[in-house]
This record gives structure tokens, C-alpha cells and sequence, in this order.
């Protein structure tokens, strides 16, 4: 019996890790697939010299819908020939709230920065 418990603890704790590779998976492909439409802005920020509220406000939408996350997190910035586009990441740690992370500290920062060529 003692066994038992000790194998059925021990594969919780196993899958635990096993959880996190995919979760690590989703998330690099979500920020690869931001890199991507962000590149798309820059592009057309370097052409144009500097973007309208309605990129900015498609850009938003698109990076809220990749992140998972709300359009109000999204930041973006141009100034002097630079730009700044920042997103939240939730759910880094997969079981987070088992593990006892709350889910403000279980957040990263997608951020991209940059000069305008």
C-alpha cells in the first residue's frame, strides 16, 4: 500500500513537468506567430515613416488574439524614430494555482523593441 502511494505521488508530480513542455510549447508559438505580425507593422512603419490609430488599433486586436490576452494590455509606442509594442503572457507556469502561483505572478512580458530604419 505504501507503494502505491508513493508511485500515484510521484506520477502526479511527474506529470506536472509533462504539462509544462506543452505549455512551453503553445507559448512559443504564440510568440513566434507575434513576432511575425509585429515584423508585418514594422515594415509598414518603415515605409510610411509612422503608423495611424487604426494600425495601431489592428495591431492591438491582432496581438490580444495571439497572447490570449486583453486588448488593454497591449502596448504600443512610437517616438523619435523608435517603436515599443508590449503584450502580457499569462499562464507561464501550466498548474500554476496547484503549484501556489497566483495568477499576477504567473504573467511574462512579450516585448519588442526597436529603431525605425
Amino acid at each position: 500500500m505504501k507503494d502505491l502511494i508513493t508511485t500515484i505521488g510521484s506520477i502526479c508530480i511527474l506529470m506536472i513537468f509533462v504539462l509544462q513542455f506543452s505549455t512551453n510549447q503553445v507559448i512559443t508559438s504564440r510568440i513566434l506567430l507575434a513576432d511575425k505580425v509585429v515584423d508585418g507593422y514594422v515594415e509598414a512603419l518603415e515605409l510610411q515613416g509612422s503608423s495611424d490609430e487604426i494600425q495601431k488599433r489592428e495591431l492591438s486586436q491582432k496581438l490580444s488574439t495571439i497572447l490570449k490576452c486583453e486588448e488593454s494590455e497591449i502596448l504600443i509606442k512610437e517616438s523619435d524614430g523608435q517603436y515599443e509594442v508590449r503584450g502580457a503572457i499569462k499562464n507561464i507556469v501550466a498548474s500554476g494555482k496547484l503549484l501556489g502561483i497566483s495568477e499576477e505572478e504567473n504573467t511574462a512580458q512579450y516585448l519588442i523593441k526597436g529603431e525605425i530604419q
